[in-house]
Order: structure tokens, then sequence, then C-alpha cells
């Protein structure tokens, strides 16, 4: 897996900025400005939101079949 550092910079010129890093020996270094680094958050809490609904959908379709079964047992 990956590392990920955030860290905070600043002050620039035009006000703070996120540094965030990516990945373990050759990694990459973004610098966002605050607008950019809240677009981000939003786009990953939303993806995030989107893949847990999906993965719980998931699990309430593949027991879905034993609960049938088990109240037709009952």
């Amino acid at each position: 897996m990956q590392q990920i550092n955030i860290t905070l910079q600043g002050p620039e010129e035009d006000g703070q900025t996120i540094k965030l890093i990516v990945g373990d020996q050759q990694h990459q270094t973004h610098h966002l400005n605050l607008q950019q680094a809240r677009s981000l958050a939003t786009e990953l809490i939303q993806l995030v939101h989107q893949a847990g609904v999906k993965n719980s959908l998931n699990r309430k379709q593949s027991s879905a079949p034993f609960m049938l079964a088990r109240t037709h047992q009952t």
C-alpha cells in the first residue's frame, strides 16, 4: 500500500498551501491551494460514501437468499 502524507505549508504569498505526498520510494508531491484541497476532500468524502453504500447494498443482497431460505424453514 502506498504511503500518503499531508502537511500544511506556508504562509506563502497567497496564504497557506497543502502539501500532498503520495508514494513510497518514487513519490509524487503536489502543492494544493486551499480551494483545491477543499475540492479534493469533498470528492474523496463523496467517493468513500458511495463505496460504503455500494458495499452495504452488496452485503444485503448476498445475505438476502439466506434470509429467505431461513424464513421458509420456520
